[in-house]
């Protein structure tokens, strides 16, 4: 049985000179590992991938995990991204889109899944974007509550929702011991890890 996975840097396997969150699930379980995952990706590009890979391996998956990336990645072209939707309700709208897609093709063809998210969902770093009207928005967004927070690590992930996300998780409990180096916050292998450990045991106590 087979292992899908698929995400951004955070789960790219060619990113790192070491074995990776999904490679420790592999060996935690007993299980091949499609790795999918390339860097740069965006949310929908990551969608279309799991899909894919599910098709493909249909009659061989014992489960799929989902590492989403910044909702404000719109379409990856060459490990590139550019941003060419400027409203916030429009990021928000189109992300809860793929991933209540993405969950309800998996719970169609009866494939176990769990996500998580490395970021919030949106990075309040544009001037333009109210968090305040953000958080409204979100949260009374009519698929919010249909997405399974049973099987989405952190689900609504952002920390002031009260929900967390892979990023804040690794900082809360590693500071920036997490980092790769100064310049590349992306994870060591020390964080690759807790993050193999959080998810393998969430899966565990969901599935039983």
């Amino acid at each position: 049985m087979k292992l899908i996975f698929d995400g951004c840097s955070f789960t790219d396997k060619d990113y790192y000179d070491f074995r990776i969150w999904p490679d420790i699930i592999g060996d935690k379980i007993g299980c091949e590992v499609v790795n999918n995952a390339k860097s740069g990706s965006g949310n929908q590009m990551i969608a279309h991938r799991v899909i894919k890979s599910v098709l493909e391996n249909y009659n061989d998956i014992k489960h799929v995990y989902i590492m989403w990336s910044d909702w404000d990645r719109d379409y990856i072209v060459n490990n590139t991204w550019q941003n060419t939707t400027k409203q916030q309700n429009d990021i928000i709208d189109l992300n809860m889109n793929t991933i209540y897609t993405t969950q309800l093709f998996l719970d169609k063809h009866k494939i176990k899944w769990t996500m998580a998210s490395i970021f919030e969902p949106i990075m309040f770093d544009n001037k333009e974007f109210n968090e305040l009207e953000y958080y409204k928005y979100f949260v009374e967004h009519p698929l919010y509550d249909y997405i399974d927070d049973n099987r989405f690590w952190g689900w609504p992930i952002g920390k002031h929702m009260g929900g967390n996300n892979i990023k804040s998780y690794l900082k809360d409990k590693m500071g920036d011991g997490y980092r790769r180096s100064k310049d590349d916050t992306h994870p060591n292998q020390k964080a690759h890890e807790l993050i193999a450990t959080v998810l393998n045991d969430y899966n565990m106590l969901q599935t039983g």
